[in-house]
Formats: structure tokens, sequence, C-alpha cells
């Protein structure tokens, strides 16, 4: 006979790459929703904050987090003696799935197979994973090193897991390794058009098992602009994000130079931080626009929206495919920007154009373009109502696409489906927190 569970009774585990992270406020938006949906969520984290400061969304997570041991030499002790722990309650599955992490970090050149093992069956053990077995569910954000680690706690223990791909994690691992993943995981979901059909198209075998679920972000909290126009004399230019090659700086500020050399008067705020920042400030000085670009780097939404509502300009987004495959699938701040109202001028990359319908709610121009976008910037300086026209269609789009709440019911409806049915549940109540 079936059973009837509500959501309180089944331990839902988060694997992430690292929490909590100032700029993945979409997981935590994510992991905050279901829990007032009634999840009763535990993270499970490969690394610790890399920023001291929280945003406002983190502190209203309540899920406890378990953080793996990141340096190997300091927790040798702790992983030989869990992972012996993990050997003795799964005798022939660890021996099984250490011997074939074992051949494919030998194949592969790569010790990061057998480490991702060896953490798996770490968590295993820490958790008592065998304690947990009736109706414990797992759930990895990005598809390379958290799937792996979740694709080994499944491996060992049966315990079925799913999987949210985002972008250089789909592109930069290998075809093999994300079918294997795939294959064994319930479903996976992923943030674009784009990536859905790349995942689809990966073979046969997985395509019923791929889902579309965009990032959300609420409405509420990124309110338009009160009265932003755009004044020709003084151009105001936002961009959002890390510095990392993807991002495209290097365009932007050789658009950017282009301008002040025809005489026009303006300012280019950065908010985020990243390995890119000593080159730019660099570039920003052979360039002689110190006087024109702000670095802010990393900063919370509060602060970013409160100087953004004060200094409102044109949202720039430069993504661009970097030479090791990693790309934007559609970064959050354009979202963000759109909401806002504020124009948006960005790359046809990836998943972009599905938000970004050209001269209807936004630019779009080809990466990497510096021209495209130095003239689109001017068309834009002569024309202001146009510019506030296609920011008003942008956050009525961004509404309709990109609301968290709508959005967080899809895969709420997807992690329900797998649970009934890899547990044999009559249904599956919902309970939500009041």
């Amino acid at each position: 006979m079936k059973e009837t569970f509500s959501k309180t009774q089944i331990e839902l585990y988060f694997i992430l790459k690292g929490y909590p992270r100032v700029s993945e406020t979409f997981i935590a938006q994510e992991i905050h929703l279901l829990e007032s949906l009634g999840y009763k969520i535990k993270i499970i984290s490969m690394k610790k904050a890399r920023e001291d400061m929280l945003q406002p969304i983190n502190k209203k997570v309540e899920a406890k987090i378990q953080y793996l041991p990141e340096d190997y030499l300091q927790n040798i002790l702790s992983i030989v003696s869990l992972n012996f722990k993990c050997f003795t309650n799964y005798p022939w599955k660890y021996s099984l799935n250490l011997f074939s992490s074992i051949i494919k970090s030998l194949r592969r050149f790569n010790s990061s197979h057998l480490s991702h093992f060896t953490k798996a069956a770490w968590v295993t053990a820490k958790l008592k994973m065998w304690e947990k077995k009736d109706y414990t569910y797992i759930h990895s954000h990005f598809a390379h090193s958290p799937t792996e680690i979740a694709y080994y706690i499944s491996k060992i223990t049966d315990l079925p897991f799913s999987i949210s791909a985002h972008a250089k994690d789909i592109y930069t691992i290998p075809k093999i390794d994300l079918l294997e993943r795939i294959k064994a995981a319930e479903f996976i979901t992923t943030c674009t058009e784009f990536n859905y059909q790349f995942l689809k198209n990966i073979s046969s075998e997985i395509s019923d098992k791929v889902y579309k679920n965009y990032h959300g972000i609420s409405s509420d909290d990124f309110t338009p602009v009160a009265n932003f126009r755009i004044n020709k004399n003084s151009l105001i230019f936002i961009s959002v994000g890390r510095l990392v090659p993807k991002k495209g700086y290097f365009v932007i500020l050789k658009a950017l130079n282009s301008l002040k050399k025809q005489g026009y008067n303006f300012s280019y705020d950065i908010f985020g931080s990243g390995v890119l920042e000593k080159e730019l400030r660099s570039m920003v000085a052979e360039l002689n626009l110190e006087e024109q670009v702000k670095f802010h780097l990393t900063v919370t939404h509060p602060q970013m929206i409160e100087h953004i509502k004060l200094n409102p300009g044109i949202f720039l987004c430069g993504s661009l495919i970097s030479s090791d495959g990693d790309r934007d699938g559609i970064p959050n701040t354009v979202a963000e920007a759109m909401s806002m109202e504020l124009p948006v001028i960005a790359t046809k990359v990836s998943g972009i154009p599905e938000i970004i319908q050209d001269g209807v709610n936004g630019f779009l121009i080809e990466s990497e373009d510096t021209t495209a976008l130095a003239n689109k910037i001017k068309e834009l300086a002569e024309d202001p109502m146009e510019a506030q026209r296609v920011g008003k269609a942008g956050r009525e789009k961004m509404k309709s696409m990109f609301e968290s709440k709508k959005l967080i019911t899809e895969l709420s409806n997807l992690l329900e489906k797998s649970i009934t049915k890899k547990f044999n549940l009559e249904k599956y109540t919902i309970k939500k927190k009041s």
C-alpha cells in the first residue's frame, strides 16, 4: 500500500560548489522559496563563502550547512577515517566506485574524479546516509563538481538525485561525463532554451530527462527607477558581474574609449570582483579612463540598488564565449536591470536573446563588436524617449518570464513528481509555512 507524506518528511539535500556566494543569489532564492513551500532542506557545500558579506536572501534561508573538507592534507585523517566508515557500510559499492573513479582519473590525467569520490564517501559517512535511506533526496547545482559528488553518493547509497545545470558546467566538461551523470539522475533542469536544446541533443537516451527552468528574481526587490531619463551631456553606464573573461569588460572599455575620443562625457560603474581586476584597472589607466570608470567590487543587492537609483544609466552586458568555452546562460543581472526599467545593451550570446528582443525590450549586438556597442550607445544618447520605452518593456518581459515565485513552482513540481515516483508515495502534500 502506498503511503502519504508531506514535504516536511522528505530530507532534501542541496549540493553546491560554494555557499553562500554573493554572485549566486538565485540559488539562495531558490532554497528560500522551496522552504516556504514546506521542504526541509540541508546544504552540502564544497567550499565556504569567498566573501565576508551576505545578501539579504541568505539571511532568510533556514537550511543548515555541512562543508566538505577543502584541503586534503589538513583533513587527511578525517577523510581516511570516514571513507573507511563508508566502506564498512557499503563494502561492495564503495570498492566498485572507488575503482571506477581511479580509472577515470588515470585515463584523463585528472585527479578530480578520485577526489570527488572520496568526498562523496566522506559526506555519506559524516551524515550517516544509511540511516536516511527511506526518504532522502539530493539535488545538485552545476553539472560539474557538485553533480559528480551527488552522482557518487547515489551510486554508493542508491539515493535519488537531480541536477540544475547552468553554463560553464555544461560546456567545459567532457560530454561522456555529462551524459553519465544525466543518465543516473532523475532529471536535469537548465536555465535557458539554448542550453535546453544542447542537452537534449547530446543523446536520445536522456532527452526525456531534460527540462527548462529559468532563474528567478523578485520584481518586488528590483523596482523601477523613478523619473529616469538619459542625459546625453552626462551619460551613465552600469555593468554588474564578476570580473572574469566571459563578461567582456575589455570590449566595453574599448567602446567607451572610442566615445571619449568623440567628445562624449560619461561615467561607468562596475559592480563585481574577480581575477581580472588588476588587468582591467591597468587597461583603464592605459586608456586614461580613471576619471570615468569606478570599480565598486563586491556589494550586496541593497547597496547596488541604492547606488543605481541615485545614479541610473544604460546597462551594458558584454558577454562573450571565452577561450575555455565558458559563457553566460542568461545573466541574472540583465533581468535585474530590466526589472528596474534600465535600457539594456547586451550581446547575442547563449540565452540572452531569449529575454531580450532587439529594439523591443532592449538592444542586442554581436559579441566583441566595439563599434556596434559605441554606435548603439550614441543612438540612445540621441533618443532618450526610446530608452525609456524599451526600459518599461523590459520590466514587463522580466515579470512574465523571470518572476521567481512563478518559476519555483515549476521546479517544485519536478521534485514532487520525482520524489513521489521514487519513494512510491500515493500523494505528496504541500504544507506551506505560515
